[in-house]
């Protein structure tokens, strides 16, 4: 998947080889974004659904990672992990993204529904692409890391 913008943005299927990386960048999200026990959920995600995991770049360098999952028994698509380095913030990236992955979810016919669970720092980013709150967990994620779920009915928006 690329992108048309002035930058050459990329999703690319997960390679092992993209670890490293997105496991450094993972750890300077912390504990802003993530909690630092999270990063064992973040690998066991990886080695189960690495398929539907993603490697962002932009201008051919490892800029984050973004997921999705399918869960057939509740029609419910969600994306997962999604996550940038700090400095690719705030550009356009995320949103691309999302999108994209927004794109694959939407072309699955079981799925009526899209959810992002997210903390407070996320959930606005979520509500741009017309996601609204369903519920609020405080400390759900860890100290100061609050759940807030998101969810739409399986639309693609406009970005």
């Amino acid at each position: 998947m690329e992108s048309n913008s002035n930058r050459d943005l990329t999703l690319r299927n997960f390679s092992p080889q993209d670890l490293k990386a997105l496991l450094y960048i993972f750890r300077i999200n912390v504990p802003e974004y993530f909690a630092a026990d999270e990063e064992t959920d973040f690998r066991n995600y990886l080695l189960h659904h690495a398929d539907t995991y993603f490697t962002i770049l932009s201008d051919g360098i490892i800029v984050g990672g973004a997921g999705y999952r399918i869960h057939e028994k509740k029609e419910t698509g969600s994306i997962t992990w999604i996550f940038l380095h700090p400095d690719h913030a705030g550009k356009g990236i995320g949103k691309y993204a999302a999108h994209s992955l927004l794109e694959i979810l939407c072309g699955h016919k079981q799925v009526k529904y899209l959810r992002a669970d997210t903390s407070q720092h996320g959930y606005q980013f979520f509500g741009s692409l017309g996601f609204t709150f369903v519920k609020k967990e405080k400390g759900y994620w860890g100290k100061g890391l609050d759940l807030y779920q998101m969810e739409m009915m399986n639309t693609l928006p406009k970005i």
